[in-house]
């Protein structure tokens, strides 16, 4: 009998261990954290209701010294976003460009706000389309009586203008000895963009472009004035 019994007690000891594996994993945390006031979701969309995904949606919190509640858009224009606030707060949607430059909508105000779930909180940007542009810039001067490129072109600021408003600069980089890069991403717009740039003692630089595409690459040569 004590043979028997002996032989039945490693089935018994992984039975309890089994037991006790199975209670442990379907046992709910019992602290997840503080929970925020309100979730807020819905869509966010062009002016004519087609899905932007990769927008971000940001809660500014009335009265918050801390930094925006922000969720990046899914690929279905979806969003949920939980907001810790004291009743009110604004929602925008918009994208983050160069150097932290946010685009946004409209600002959505909510005020005196009680409510846990929020939901069909629906956005529409302002433009339908977004755009990283690159490229370089070439500065040209005059040098007995002829026109020669300067030799360093970094430092150059190049600023997107939508609608006569500015949407987005930057500042060129020096990738070769006569040629500075620029790139700006995330630029948001209605299909026409104007490309701008006024450096100290050079002609005013202005390019209209016409596009929906994605990515645009475009070539600048600025001209110092005589």
């Amino acid at each position: 009998m004590k043979a028997h019994s002996a032989q039945r007690t490693p089935s018994r000891l992984i039975a309890s261990l089994g037991a006790a594996f199975l209670l442990y994993a379907c046992t709910p945390p019992t602290d997840s954290g503080p929970q925020p006031d309100t979730v807020v979701s819905g869509k966010v969309t062009t002016p004519a209701g087609k899905p932007m995904p990769d927008a971000e949606v940001r809660a500014e919190v009335e009265g918050s010294a801390g930094p925006a509640e922000k969720v990046k858009v899914n690929k279905d224009g979806s969003y949920s976003l939980g907001v810790f606030h004291s009743g009110s707060f604004t929602l925008t949607a918009g994208y983050t460009g160069e150097g932290g430059n946010y685009q946004s909508s409209d600002p959505k105000p909510f005020n005196d706000i009680k409510a846990k779930n929020m939901n069909g909180q629906d956005i529409a940007l302002k433009y339908g389309h977004t755009i990283t542009l690159n490229g370089s810039v070439s500065l040209y001067g005059m040098e007995g009586g002829r026109i020669k490129s300067k030799e360093f072109s970094g430092g150059v600021t190049v600023i997107i203008e939508v609608e006569g408003v500015e949407v987005a600069r930057t500042t060129t980089s020096k990738e070769r000895i006569n040629l500075g890069g620029y790139t700006l991403h995330n630029v948001a717009h209605n299909g026409r963009l104007v490309i701008k740039i006024n450096h100290t003692g050079y002609e005013p630089y202005s390019y209209v472009l016409n596009t929906t595409s994605k990515t645009s690459y475009r070539s600048i040569s600025v001209y110092g004035l005589e």
